[in-house]
């Protein structure tokens, strides 16, 4: 029973540090790959959409203010091995008629929603994505009625903007793509390892040579196999 119980153990111990292990290369991947691809070099396919979804509309009324005008005019996607997202861009310029003696409150309404307003939302991660960043920014026709917005809802580390926001499914799955990686990288060899000890009558755990005990004389590991071997009582 005390065997059994310390490797059952050592076995929740193992698990642990794979799962921890995983996650943090797991992060390391979605952290490089968006610190590595800015907005304006970002790679993969890239699919301009020609209707705006219910989700669409819901990230264009969280990040744009009450002066960016309607959904955007212009809308993108891409999807790469590493990253993916949407890009939305509202462009609307043009001549205006604006009233002699106008009031600040007119030229706010005639100028409204007029500039370029952008909403940028990038996924990263692989095989799914785990972390996701927006940026957003408006450039008003006239900066003195409206106000110049450069942001996002990432970390900023030196001059680099990195995701803090976790994708949990694709975070949860990762993590244990990653940990059956790091598992099947230890357990091969081992596995090799052992099955030429017993091909060679030696002992899996230890080497030491088998006799005709079906257990270890050196360390006490049961002998796989043992009666497979020709050791019959």
């Amino acid at each position: 029973m005390r065997w059994r119980f310390s490797t059952t153990k050592r076995t929740v111990l193992v698990l642990t540090l794979l799962l921890v292990c995983g996650a943090i290369i797991n992060v390391a991947v979605a952290l490089v790959t968006s610190i590595s691809k800015t907005r304006s070099h970002h790679t993969g396919i890239w699919l301009t959409s020609v209707a705006n979804s219910a989700a669409d509309e819901s990230l264009w009324n969280r990040r744009a203010t009450s002066d960016w005008g309607n959904l955007p005019k212009w809308h993108s996607e891409w999807y790469g091995p590493f990253s993916g997202g949407r890009a939305f861009l509202l462009s609307v310029n043009g001549s205006f008629i604006i009233p002699m003696n106008a009031t600040i409150e007119q030229l706010r309404e005639i100028y409204r929603g007029a500039g370029s307003y952008e909403i940028w939302q990038a996924n990263f991660g692989f095989p799914l994505r785990t972390a996701r960043i927006e940026e957003w920014s408006a450039h008003p026709m006239d900066s003195r009625l409206f106000a110049t917005i450069d942001s996002h809802d990432g970390l900023v580390f030196n001059k680099y903007r990195v995701p803090q926001t976790i994708l949990w499914p694709g975070f949860a799955i990762n993590t244990i793509f990653y940990a059956a990686i790091l598992w099947l990288l230890f357990a091969i060899p081992g596995f090799a390892r052992r099955r030429i000890r017993i091909k060679r009558g030696q002992c899996p755990a230890c080497a030491y040579p088998i006799g005709e005990s079906p257990i270890c004389t050196e360390c006490g590991t049961p002998i796989p196999g043992f009666l497979d071997l020709g050791f019959r009582g």
